[in-house]
């Protein structure tokens, strides 16, 4: 899963070939990919009036205390099945990417599992923390699928090196994607930047992710 600049980056690169038929999910890219197309929103109000037969594919509520509406956080197991309920009724898969404190996200996370059709695990900032990174990723896999046993589970990686505004080696990422391999259907890959949902990120850094990709390209 691709979101944001890192498509259009991708897209005109030498690595976007790599890419072809991988069937992301990502908007605007090329058609030799196959990408999924998604509604995308942090908020879960305009994602409850999404039309049909616009090509909307995937529905994505991304909620998170800091950038979502304080009413959906209050009410987030509520809010989420009301966004899956909205994208099953236009034939959408649902997908839910909670973030945030630990104890909202336990209960988001729970509730997510139950009505989604898949999540996104968002630990990608412990990524170079391998141990904790492999052991949180089984863990909250195991509890997801003790719920859904079908759910797809998509883990979140990041170019990003934890909190830091460095950026983890291709190597780190890659050695992150090897160990939760085996529980993981696919990966959020974050490439972040400075800006409203990252203000103390480094700079955008999408020659890393390019360096993974050429990696998995060559070894497949």
């Amino acid at each position: 899963m691709f979101v944001g600049p890192i498509v259009a980056w991708l897209s005109a690169s030498s690595v976007s070939p790599m890419l072809d038929g991988s069937a992301p999910y990502a908007n605007n890219a090329p058609a030799a990919w196959n990408a999924t197309n998604m509604a995308v929103s942090n908020s879960a109000a305009p994602l409850l009036t999404l039309p049909a037969g616009r090509g909307i594919q995937t529905v994505v509520y991304d909620p998170e205390p800091a950038l979502t509406p304080s009413n959906d956080i209050a009410n987030i197991g509520q809010a989420e099945a009301a966004v899956c309920a909205s994208a099953h009724r236009i034939g959408a898969k649902c997908i839910l990417t909670p973030a945030g404190p630990a104890g909202y996200v336990q209960t988001a996370l729970d509730a997510a599992c139950r009505v989604g059709d898949g999540v996104d695990l968002q630990n990608q900032l412990a990524e170079t923390n391998l141990p904790y990174f492999s052991t949180i990723v089984h863990a909250e896999t195991a509890r997801c699928r003790s719920f859904n046993p079908a759910i797809e589970i998509i883990v979140g990686i990041t170019t990003r090196d934890g909190k830091t505004t460095s950026n983890a080696s291709p190597l780190q990422i890659e050695n992150a994607i090897g160990s939760v391999a085996d529980v993981a259907n696919r990966y959020w890959f974050n490439v972040p930047q400075p800006g409203v949902p990252c203000p103390d990120c480094g700079p955008f850094s999408p020659a890393v992710a390019a360096l993974v990709i050429q990696h998995y390209a060559t070894v497949r």
